[in-house]
């Protein structure tokens, strides 16, 4: 009986070591995932200011290439003025150049 005991002694001692080695094991685990998800929020951290750098570089460049564009259109708009100014020039030098020759030909 005292043998059975102590048996029962000895397993329960061997089940409580077993028990506490878990317990470490799962401490470190534990310390260990902390460390992981620290060091994880830090980069995620990093990568929020590098998309937000970004965000604001597109921003600023999408801005300017919209400047751009506005000042594209209105030197356009600026370049049809003038075409069209060359056109009727052009068209009234054809009708002064056609009275200079009849005018030629009536004095001739």
């Amino acid at each position: 009986m005292i043998r059975l005991r102590s048996e029962q002694a000895e397993e329960l001692i061997r089940l409580r070591d077993c028990l506490e080695e878990r317990v470490l094991q799962s401490q470190t685990e534990t310390q260990s995932l902390k460390a992981s998800e620290s060091k994880l929020k830090g980069e995620v951290e990093k990568l929020n200011a590098g998309r937000t750098a970004l965000q604001e570089s597109l921003a600023a460049k999408d801005s300017e290439l919209r400047e751009a564009a506005a000042k594209m259109a209105a030197v356009a708009d600026q370049l049809k003025g003038a075409d069209q100014q060359l056109e009727a020039a052009q068209t009234l030098n054809d009708e002064l150049r056609s009275e200079s020759d009849a005018s030629k030909k009536e004095l001739e």
